[in-house]
Order: C-alpha cells, then structure tokens, then sequence
C-alpha cells in the first residue's frame, strides 16, 4: 500500500504482514497513482507538476511540469488522468504531452474514475445536488452533464471514487456517508450512459436498509441492490 503522510512524503505498507516499509519522496500532495509497473505518480504542492517515481527504492523517474494541482489521479495504458475543479487533464506518460478537456460549468469536480474506455468525473453543483459526467477516453470526448435529485450540504467533499464490479462507490467527507453509483448500463468500460439507475447513501444513522434511508432515483424504482 502507498499511503500520503502528514509529512507529504509517500509511506509504503505491507498490509498482509502489517510492517511498514519507509517512506520516499518530499512535498507530495495526497493525490498518488500507481502501476503494476513499480511506478508510482503524485502531485507536488509547492509547484505545478506531478513526479513519477520507482517506489521499490524512491528513485525518481521523471517530472512532468505545467500540471495545476488535482483533486484525483488515475492511471490508464499509457497516460495518467487528473480533474481540476473545471477540466480533465490527460497526460502521455512517455511524451509528457497533456490535452486539457473542460468539464461541464457550474459544478465543482472533486473525483475521478477511470474503468474500461471510460471515466466518470463526480462533482457537486451549484445547488449542491451530485453532478456527474461520463468521457470517453479514446475520443476525449465528455457526454451531457447528469445532476441527479440528492442534495448534500453545502461544503461536502467527495473522496476518490473507485470502481466495484459495475458500480462506482466514494465517500462523502462531511457526514460520514459512503456513496454508491451504480451506472445504468451492466457491462463495465462500456458504460457511457447516464442518468445513473440509483443511488443511495448510508452511514452513522440510518442504517443501509432504513426506511428513512435517502434515495433517489430517475427511472422507475424497483428493486434495491
């Protein structure tokens, strides 16, 4: 496991045998990305770029300059992605060249999920309802914004949002609830279609199944999970 620490350097853990094996780096934003490789990506706070590094030994690899701070990063094939608050960022690992694509306005994009040919950006709107937004990766090309029918508190934060089977799932920081997306289409990396089939939320109190329990939905209800 990669973990960012308080001390904006990157530790490494063994979670199977529960031993800590260092840190590396220095100035490391808590945005990290990494390959089977043995290559790890992050971002660097004092200065706009993001830094590859070999995170068996700490050695660096490569820097790739003129990148604006991300809220998330993720790595695909041969390129690593970042969202801003207004736009995706794609960078060529072996070029370094980065294409910028503008992400729907009005919305603060927070996450990024990248699974198959596809990514979702996931973002809160101007009226503090959950705002998404499917791109295709091989084209580059984002499809109409989606804003579904939750509205959050304003200020909530999105964590980094990450792909289970065909469903995206994240966390929302302010609340302590953990999010589920489930897109509308069943095969994973073919998905490119919202509005999304459900979405539901859960944490402290009320329970998962509660009646109480906020949901929302743009197609006709069914049945849960």
């Amino acid at each position: 496991m990669l973990l960012p620490g308080n001390d904006d350097r990157i530790y490494r853990y063994d979670p199977v045998n529960r031993v800590s094996l260092g840190a590396y780096g220095a100035n490391e934003s808590d945005m990290i990305a990494a390959d089977n490789r043995g290559v790890s990506y992050a971002a660097n706070e004092l200065s706009s770029h993001v830094q590859s590094m070999d995170y068996s030994n700490g050695s660096h690899i490569a820097t790739y300059s003129g990148i604006s701070t991300f809220n998330a990063l993720e790595l695909k094939d041969n390129y690593f992605f970042g969202i801003t608050g207004t736009s995706l960022r794609r960078t060529n690992i072996s070029t370094g060249t980065t294409n910028a694509l503008t992400l729907a306005a009005n919305v603060a994009w927070q996450s990024l999920a990248v699974y198959g040919s596809h990514a979702i950006a996931i973002g809160l709107s101007s009226t503090d309802t959950l705002a998404f937004q499917s791109l295709n990766l091989n084209t580059f090309i984002a499809d109409a914004v989606q804003v579904s029918t939750v509205t959050l508190t304003s200020g909530t934060n999105i964590g980094k949002a990450a792909v289970i089977y065909n469903s995206i799932t994240a966390t929302l920081r302010k609340g302590h609830f953990c999010l589920r997306f489930r897109p509308a289409c069943p095969i994973l990396g073919a998905c490119a279609r919202l509005p999304f089939r459900s979405l539901w939320f859960w944490g402290r109190s009320p329970l998962p199944h509660s009646t109480s329990c906020c949901w929302a939905t743009t197609q006709p209800r069914g049945r849960r999970g």
